[in-house]
């Protein structure tokens, strides 16, 4: 099974193609599933919603089928990752959208969500306050970024060049009081942070080949509760001042 798509500039993760019994997949669904579960939490109605960096739609297609009564936008750089998911969005209603965050020209939703992006991109507060341009005013947002990576540890040279990068591009790492503080410093105000997808429970999980499902949302805060140090991921739920 081929779980990457060799795009010209990139490689691409095919969630709906990859070996469910890897830890690469349980490790995208269990964030997933926490951020589904972060973004329900939302206080009031919402019926609108725009993923900034949707990726290969596995967030939005699970959002729009839990929640049909929402109107969901997906925006991301590559044609190929919307490519993965087009015929989905176009049977569950969501709308695709293919441009440069800095580049994009959409109404702001009464929610925003971005995963996985915020650490790509050179300027973090930069990166947050062009992102709150899309949320309504009192709206709400979850961002989600990888918890005190060590990026040194994943950093490769490249041989012709000798040039060292970091193998998946990320340029910043991120503590709970630093992203807390640049969300804070971008005009929001932080209403919940959850640790996420703990990296002790998913070698668990792809050992036992343990079925996926929301019952794992609760294992997880469980985990990571006990073992903080082996979350993955920072997930929060904040509000545009």
């Amino acid at each position: 099974m081929n779980d990457y798509l060799i795009s010209a500039k990139d490689q691409i993760y095919n969630i709906w193609q990859a070996d469910k019994t890897s830890r690469l997949y349980y490790n995208e669904h269990l964030r997933n599933f926490q951020i589904v579960r972060l973004i329900e939490q939302v206080p009031g109605k919402f019926t609108t919603l725009t993923d900034l960096g949707c990726g290969t739609g596995k967030l939005v297609t699970e959002l729009a089928g839990r929640h049909p009564e929402v109107k969901i936008t997906a925006v991301d750089l590559s044609p190929d990752r919307l490519a993965l998911f087009a015929e989905m969005a176009g049977q569950l209603g969501i709308t695709q959208i293919q441009a440069d965050l800095f580049n994009l020209n959409i109404s702001p939703a009464r929610v925003i969500v971005s995963q996985e992006v915020i650490e790509h991109l050179p300027d973090v507060h930069q990166t947050l306050i062009r992102m709150a341009a899309f949320l309504e005013q009192g709206g709400h947002a979850v961002f989600c970024v990888p918890n005190r990576e060590n990026l040194e540890a994943k950093m490769i040279t490249d041989p012709v060049s000798g040039q060292r990068y970091h193998k998946n591009g990320h340029l910043h790492s991120f503590t709970r009081k630093s992203f807390t503080r640049a969300i804070q410093q971008a005009g929001f105000d932080v209403i919940k942070i959850r640790l996420n997808t703990n990296n002790k429970l998913v070698k668990r999980l792809a050992g036992l080949k343990t079925g996926i499902s929301y019952r794992l949302v609760f294992w997880d805060r469980l985990v990571n509760f006990l073992f903080p140090g082996k979350a993955a991921y920072l997930a929060v739920l904040c509000r545009k001042r």
